[in-house]
């Protein structure tokens, strides 16, 4: 998760500095960007979820149905954190690209 918020705020910084001088690529970037971050924060999320799961399991008997619940709560956050989070860097690096072909075609392109 570490090197997932390293590539979001790369990924802050890419999409700030264009303010006031390339509009259009801010524009294009905003999409990315904001699935990142609600990646991120989901994962952030999930993994303090698991944190508290994987303390609770420690002090709950083995017969104790909440075992089931704590076990699932860790599972899903792995899932997540290992399935989905990573997404997030694709884009980082489709940002890193520039590319504003989107942008270059005319209207009569479409």
């Amino acid at each position: 998760m570490q090197e997932a918020l390293e590539a979001v705020t790369a990924q802050a910084g890419m999409l700030t500095e264009n303010f006031g001088r390339d509009i259009p690529l801010i524009g294009l970037r905003a999409n990315p960007f904001l699935f990142s971050v609600a990646e991120l924060l989901c994962g952030r999320l999930l993994l303090e979820h698991a944190t508290v799961a994987e303390r609770k399991l420690a002090g709950t008997a083995p017969e104790h149905p909440d075992r089931a619940f704590y076990r699932g709560k860790i599972a899903s956050a792995r899932f997540y954190i290992n399935t989905i989070v990573p997404q997030l860097f694709s884009r980082k690096r489709m940002m890193e690209i520039q590319d504003t072909s989107a942008l270059e075609m005319g209207h009569d392109e479409f």
